[in-house]
């Protein structure tokens, strides 16, 4: 499966899809030096879908800064809510075209 090129905020993101004995037991991984999201390739389309949401809040989380925060309290959590929603969905809903796609060209 090719890789899909996405953006992340104000920076590009790469999201792979490789296979389980890539992932150390993950699901997906978030790799914010390099901006790489790396899924695996063997999950059913319901699992990736959720997969890619929960990476790219990763990296959302990341490109804000606090990849390390640890505790978000409820303003944190209301600020990430309301202003990045639309563009998870709008991510995902590009990944997932793709991802088809790239299912339906095999």
């Amino acid at each position: 499966m090719k890789d899909i090129d996405v953006r992340i905020g104000l920076y590009p993101f790469k999201v792979m899809f490789v296979s389980y004995s890539e992932m150390d037991g993950n699901d997906g991984s978030t790799f914010h030096n390099d901006r790489t999201i790396k899924i695996r390739d063997d999950l059913d389309k319901v699992a990736t879908e959720l997969v890619i949401r929960h990476e790219v809040v990763h990296a959302i989380l990341g490109t804000q800064g606090r990849v390390y925060q640890k505790k978000f309290d409820l303003e944190d959590m209301c600020e990430f809510i309301a202003y990045k929603t639309p563009e998870i969905n709008d991510i995902v809903e590009r990944i997932m075209k793709e991802y088809e796609s790239n299912l339906n060209e095999h």
